[in-house]
């Protein structure tokens, strides 16, 4: 009995065994050992990619005021707020301008008082003098009146009347020019005064501009983009954004005002790739700063002669200036942000499409390696158009046909060493 039981042991182990190996050929023979995709037909899609900076076709920039020396700026909006016209944005240091307004107010305080004390002078000298001239009138009038009845008065003392009236006269013109004379000095004297006030009013009005020029007020509402200051850098570290306390030179761009309703991107394209883009083909922009940003564009310009990129070293590359529209729209979109736009330039609208990882070079030939049967079979195909993700191509292959994404005769090398 227990002879007949092992043998029974054996032959359910040796039965098992058979089983399991069936099972795992049976397994291997419909489970391929690499992963793999499957041919689908559709719109084959080329497309180029191009990095770039966001930009806005229309902004307003507010610099510091360009007649002015180094301002200090003691407040500033933060970085993307929202703002409203009217909004002051930029706050400069503006204490040198109130002490010097004060002592130009009090220069003009003066000045007008001087005004008024040369016109009170110029009012008691001309009474004085139109006093003098009416006296002398009187006595020229007494004079002639003493020369009445000359034939009754002695000689001797008509001709000393005849001198009296002479002298009268005289006097009598001395009088009326120092009048003349003394109105057009004074006349002289007030304009010299009024000029001097008119020039310390101008003074005044252009320090009160100045002062209000200190502060940089938003001309539209919009976000408040606050721009690099090139001088708040060092080799070590890029330019910072301007901040409170930056100096700040005359005419220098401190906050652009962009319209956020009109943006595109600004970017440079090889001389390689020149040739693959054109005007009007439509793109997908893809935003670094947002996550899942796939927005319509489209390209607007390209720049016709190709400018040196010495960022690429020596010899410097050629490069083309281009700008993308963008057609979609995103709150989240600010200028200055990094993009990657994915311009369509070829398209064939029913192809056999393959992964690009599926495609090998055997001997020179492009080749596939098809699912069939349970083992993996060459398949040469010829290459119509190659793309970033899928080949167009042509060939012993059609769609559904399941292709290695990896080489699987590496892979069993691989497995077997």
């Amino acid at each position: 009995m227990s002879v007949s039981r092992r043998n029974l042991a054996i032959a359910a182990i040796v039965v098992g065994v058979v089983a399991l190996s069936a099972i795992a050929s049976a397994f291997r023979s419909t489970e391929p050992p690499v992963a793999t995709a499957d041919i689908t037909t559709g719109p084959f899609i080329d497309t180029v990619d191009i990095r770039g900076e966001i930009r806005p076709f229309k902004s307003v920039i507010l610099v510091a005021p360009p007649d002015s020396g180094m301002l200090q700026i003691v407040r500033i909006v933060r970085d993307g707020s929202r703002v409203k016209a009217g909004d002051v944005l930029v706050e400069f240091d503006a204490s040198t301008e109130r002490v010097e307004l004060m002592a130009n107010m009090t220069e003009l305080k003066q000045a007008q008082a001087q005004v008024e004390q040369q016109r009170a002078e110029a009012r008691i000298a001309r009474e004085a003098n139109q006093t003098q001239v009416v006296k002398a009138e009187y006595d020229v009038q007494r004079a002639r009146l003493d020369l009445l009845g000359e034939e009754l008065v002695p000689r001797l003392d008509l001709e000393r009347a005849k001198l009296a009236l002479v002298d009268a006269e005289q006097r009598l013109v001395e009088a009326r020019a120092k009048l003349e004379a003394d109105a057009r000095s004074a006349e002289e004297g007030i304009a010299r005064a009024t000029r001097r006030v008119e020039r310390i009013q101008r003074e005044i009005t252009r320090r009160e501009r100045a002062l209000a020029n200190l502060q940089l007020r938003a001309p539209v509402d919009g976000i408040a983009s606050i721009m690099l200051n090139p001088r708040n850098s060092n080799p070590m570290q890029p330019p910072q954004e301007f901040r409170a306390g930056d100096q700040a030179w005359p005419g220098a761009q401190i906050i652009e005002l962009p319209d956020l309703s009109s943006m595109h991107l600004l970017a440079r394209v090889g001389e390689a790739e020149r040739g693959l883009v054109a005007i009007g083909q439509p793109a997908t922009l893809i935003v670094d700063a947002i996550p899942g940003s796939n927005l319509s564009a489209s390209l607007t310009d390209i720049a016709l002669l190709a400018r040196p990129d010495f960022s690429t070293g020596f010899p410097p590359g050629r490069n083309f200036d281009m700008k993308i529209s963008i057609t979609g729209t995103d709150e989240r979109l600010r200028p200055g942000q990094s993009a990657t736009a994915r311009v369509e330039v070829g398209r064939i609208e029913n192809a056999t499409l393959v992964p690009a990882e599926a495609v090998f070079s055997v001997n020179g030939q492009a080749t596939v390696y098809r699912w069939k049967g349970g083992e993996f079979e060459p398949v040469p195909i010829d290459v119509v158009r190659r793309g970033r993700e899928y080949v167009a191509a042509s060939g012993a292959i059609s769609a559904g046909d399941r292709v290695a994404l990896n080489d699987p005769i590496e892979a069993a090398e691989g497995g077997a060493r």
